[in-house]
């Protein structure tokens, strides 16, 4: 049995802009880049807008709110090993598509609470969790299965889908809020979600999947844990 050739990290693959569209590398990227650009924008810059409308309608205190985001900053600590498992376990797609759904349907319910218990559970808790199952792991499990010697580059234009993200959604909160109110205005997000996260159905193990290598280098793979390049 013949033994496949693996071609050194340290070879530098000389970008070319075709690369763009033979290497499905990019397209990954990509999508990763949207998906956490809408897991980051809708959930999190949307927040001001939606606060604001909100805390005079329910007349409930900044405690409760300030109470729900606390929560989602705790629930990183265990929900992240979480994700990362899942993710290894089950592979990228699956998990970003259960998570985009599941955002979905919880920034919907959001708008139907009607006391700050709901509110807590279903904007501070479940939202948190769903969340983190299209954002910043799995589009960063993306980048480190398609590159190797362009990862940080990569990396870095994926990672902006955040800031881009927080550009996007936080004017737009503020619009459908204003002509919505913030009950309907999460309905129309939770719309947007769920078709921004359609190209998910699109997201690949890894380049052996679709016949290309790593880098788009023929013979070149991600060496296993243990060894040297």
């Amino acid at each position: 049995m013949s033994e496949t050739t693996v071609t050194p990290a340290s070879v530098d693959p000389k970008f070319k802009p075709s690369d763009l569209v033979t290497f499905r590398g990019y397209q990954q990227g990509a999508i990763g880049f949207l998906l956490y650009g809408t897991a980051t924008g809708a959930v999190y810059f949307v927040v001001a807008p939606l606060f604001a409308a909100m805390l005079p309608d329910v007349k409930w205190s900044l405690g409760v709110v300030s109470t729900a985001l606390l929560i989602r900053g705790l629930l990183s600590i265990p929900v992240a090993p979480l994700t990362g498992w899942l993710v290894a376990r089950y592979g990228v797609r699956p998990i970003v598509m259960i998570g985009t759904v599941f955002t979905a349907l919880f920034t919907a319910l959001t708008g139907t609470v009607s006391n700050p218990v709901e509110f807590g559970f279903i904007f501070g808790v479940a939202l948190s969790v769903a969340d983190s199952f299209m954002g910043f792991i799995p589009a960063t499990t993306v980048v480190h299965k398609w590159f190797m010697s362009k990862r940080g580059v990569v990396m870095g234009l994926v990672n902006s889908g955040a800031g881009f993200g927080g550009l996007i959604f936080a004017p737009l909160m503020s619009v459908l809020v204003g002509n919505f109110g913030w009950r309907h205005a999460l309905y129309v997000l939770a719309a947007i979600i769920l078709v921004l996260g359609i190209p998910s159905i699109w997201l690949k193990r890894g380049p052996r999947e679709v016949g290309q290598w790593v880098d788009g280098v023929e013979g070149r793979v991600i060496p296993e844990h243990g060894r040297a390049d």
